[in-house]
């Protein structure tokens, strides 16, 4: 275990620029390439593993607390409603406001990176389930976030709202959806709550089992 463990995170220093302190990617949690290349999901992603890890021994405190800076200091910009996190930066000033279902950034507090207090936050969560986010989908009886890589209601994005906010009525809708006979999937159409697209969606039923038993308070 130690040996992969140095493994992965030699390959994943690889990625790192010193002179922005983040990490950068290729690729979006949905698998498509990225406007910018670092990520702020991404890194907080990143930040998350290292504070575990720094409890045995394999991270160094000072390093996450410089990423959880720069984090801040180039993730950080003015949105809609205030300042929020930005989905992507060049650490050039030029950064795209955005959302991904699969990794979004709703998540963040339940990581414990900030808390869901925390008004940059509550901003951020604000735009993503707003009309300002063009892939916010709400009808009269569902609502969810897609993305460019699937344009329609992610299951994945109704699991990030639960696990910050515990909200009896996604609780209820959640219950109204017929998805892919009853199994979990990628997206679902929001008139009818049936499959859209990403039929018999194993990660996601996993995710989507985890969440309702975090919410639900299942043992």
């Amino acid at each position: 275990m130690r040996q992969g463990l140095l493994y992965i995170l030699d390959v994943l220093h690889k990625w790192y620029s010193p002179e922005c302190g983040l990490y950068r990617t290729e690729l979006d949690p949905s698998d498509d390439p990225v406007t910018y290349p670092y990520l702020i999901y991404d890194n907080v992603l990143v930040w998350k593993a290292l504070s575990f890890l720094f409890k045995y021994g394999y991270a160094s405190k000072e390093h996450i607390d410089n990423l959880e800076t720069s984090i801040k200091k180039y993730g950080i910009v003015e949105g809609p409603f205030g300042k929020m996190y930005a989905w992507s930066t060049d650490c050039n000033g030029n950064y795209e406001i955005y959302d991904d279902p699969p990794g979004s950034l709703a998540l963040i507090s339940y990581y414990g990176f900030c808390s869901s207090n925390d008004d940059v936050y509550i901003n951020t969560v604000r735009w993503i389930y707003s009309p300002e986010n063009k892939y916010y989908f709400k009808t009269e009886k569902f609502d969810g976030t897609g993305c460019i890589h699937t344009p329609f209601p992610w299951l994945m994005s109704i699991c990030n709202y639960l696990l910050v906010y515990k909200d009896d009525k996604k609780i209820k809708m959640i219950e109204n959806l017929e998805l892919d006979n009853g199994f979990a999937c990628e997206s679902f159409d929001g008139e009818t709550g049936i499959v859209k697209t990403g039929n018999a969606f194993a990660t996601c039923a996993g995710f989507f089992g985890y969440t309702l038993a975090k919410v639900l308070s299942i043992k």
